[in-house]
């Protein structure tokens, strides 16, 4: 492992997935356990790409935050890790399924050259990595966290150098964009294979059945988090 990244973590910072179904509720409120299924897939594919990256993972779901508002909770997580005696710290969420352990390895990699961030479709990021100076320096805590101007906002705490843009699944609409997007077999097949085997629901829009299930081969979904 490159040098530069043995003092480096990763922080899955993000809601539990029971928490996350509530919050999220993509495929409707009468399937709490269909939200509670692909919640928890989601957050165990994060958890298995941050361990395949080698470096240090911290897990902090909503079972464990402090703090009233959501920059008190990030914060604190973050402080956590520094604490732990790290100085570079990469944050990510549960949301986005694109999210791949080269895009973490990537933004270790360019940690020294600023505050790294992955922009999402909305305004938002979708991964942030910060170093312990700019941390203490940035007031983290004023940014309008969960709004569409965090990566404005952070964009002006130091120099910084973005990833590839990536979409997250906040509502039924982005699960829809995100079946446009799957052009051929890849990870995101078992998101696929939950969302036909969850279709029979009304309100969930009609997916390419016939497109995949005579090409693709339908896989389970990433292991559990050791």
């Amino acid at each position: 492992m490159d040098r530069s990244c043995t003092d480096t973590a990763i922080l899955v910072f993000a809601r539990h997935p029971e928490d996350e179904a509530r919050h999220k509720n993509w495929l409707g409120a009468r399937r709490h356990r269909a939200n509670t299924t692909l919640a928890s897939r989601l957050f165990r594919s994060i958890c298995s790409e941050a361990h395949a990256t080698g470096l240090p993972v911290f897990v902090i779901d909503s079972t464990r935050q402090q703090g009233q508002s959501f920059g008190e909770r990030f914060h604190h997580a973050i402080t956590t890790v520094f604490a732990a005696g790290f100085d570079k710290v990469i944050t990510v969420g549960s949301d986005c399924p694109f999210l791949r352990s080269h895009h973490l390895l990537q933004a270790a990699s360019r940690l020294d050259k600023g505050l790294v961030l992955g922009p999402d479709h909305r305004g938002g990021v979708y991964l942030m990595a910060i170093d312990r100076k700019t941390f203490d320096e940035a007031d983290l805590l004023n940014i309008h966290w969960q709004t569409p101007v965090v990566l404005k906002e952070l964009m002006q705490l130091a120099t910084v150098n973005l990833l590839t843009r990536l979409h997250d699944l906040h509502s039924l609409q982005d699960i829809q964009r995100l079946l446009a997007r799957i052009r051929k077999p890849s990870g995101l097949q078992w998101l696929l294979s939950f969302l036909i085997q969850a279709s029979d629901q009304k309100n969930l829009p009609e997916l390419p059945h016939t497109r995949y299930m005579n090409r693709v081969h339908i896989r389970r979904g990433p292991p559990v988090l050791a």
